[in-house]
């Protein structure tokens, strides 16, 4: 602010007030301030507003003129910054694994002519992480932005979503973004034939069936085994529990020994984290076929396996064991 004397004497300013905060007048003038004749004087005016939007403030001079004390209206506005939030391919994160992760950068631009002051970003589910290196606050200049990755790391099976809230300065704040993704399971698929059909007196018959994976994810086979014990069926070299990846499988060998007279089926249990069938049962079936020839002494037991193959422990098995 320029103070002129068009006077033909000395100029005496005693005081130099603001109405309003906003308008800081010099704190470093001693008064009075002596302007000669013809002379002026600057001082500087600060603008340092509070608030967002537009202020005004009357200054005050007070002087030996005459006329004093002289005033001046003075204004200035403080634009707002403005904070827009940006995510990769619109907030999907697509299909994740239990176990995996994705990362995606979220945005925060500011569009405002004032620099922008971010406080806290918060995310409204676990499965969805910010940045945990950050330091707050965080400042953006205007017409500027910044990326910080938001990571998707699943804890369960299913859709999820979460809103990414970004607390700042602008007036609106805070400002918030959907995100969402998808956490498939694997999914327990069995082939191959559980039936045996007959098999001959003391003779083996083996059948192996295919437990496969066929979801997006990877299917954890935790045990596979008969609801009860029998002697009569048996799990050869089973390799569960085992990890399945998607689309693999892993075969398993169902082994029967014809040495029961009256046929029960038995009921094979495949325990897996498949939500849709954790637990799935499949039926066992095969019946003892007696003959004559099979009641002929041991060394003759090979010709009689017509159905199966003879048991390589078959002479360890106690004669009475055919009756049970």
């Amino acid at each position: 602010m320029t103070l002129n004397n068009s006077g033909v004497c000395p100029l005496s300013i005693i005081s130099l007030t603001s109405s309003a905060g906003d308008f800081i007048t010099p704190s470093v003038a001693f008064f009075p301030l002596v302007v000669g004749p013809g002379d002026s004087i600057d001082l500087p005016i600060r603008f340092q507003p509070a608030a967002f939007a537009g202020s005004a403030a009357i200054l005050t001079i007070v002087s030996n003129d005459p006329t004093s004390p002289t005033t001046l209206v003075v204004s200035g506005t403080c634009p707002a910054p403005q904070l827009n939030l940006i995510v990769a391919d619109t907030g999907n994160f697509g299909k994740v694994c239990v176990g995996c992760f994705v990362d995606r950068p979220l945005t925060l631009t500011n569009s405002g002519k004032c620099t922008l002051t971010v406080t806290a970003i918060a995310s409204s589910d676990a499965d969805f992480i910010v940045p945990e290196v950050l330091s707050f606050p965080i400042t953006i200049g205007p017409g500027d932005a910044l990326a910080v990755p938001i990571r998707f790391e699943p804890l369960s099976f299913g859709v999820k979503s979460a809103t990414i809230t970004v607390t700042s300065d602008d007036p609106a704040s805070p400002a918030s973004i959907q995100v969402f993704g998808d956490t498939p399971s694997g999914t327990l698929a069995v082939s191959g034939s559980t039936t045996f059909g007959g098999v001959n007196a003391r003779c083996c018959a083996d059948r192996t069936i295919s437990i496969c994976n066929v979801g997006d994810c990877a299917l954890h086979v935790t045990s596979v085994h008969f609801k009860r014990k029998s002697r009569h069926w048996r799990l050869l070299h089973n390799p569960f529990a085992a990890k399945l990846h998607p689309g693999s499988c892993l075969p398993l060998t169902i082994q029967y020994r014809a040495t029961e007279k009256c046929a029960r089926c038995c009921e094979l249990i495949i325990e897996s984290d498949d939500p849709v069938t954790p637990v799935k049962t499949l039926e066992v079936l095969a019946y003892t076929v007696w003959e004559p020839c099979c009641k002929e002494e041991h060394s003759h037991h090979e010709s009689c396996c017509r159905q199966g193959y003879p048991c390589c422990c078959e002479d360890d098995e106690d004669e009475s064991d055919l009756d049970q």
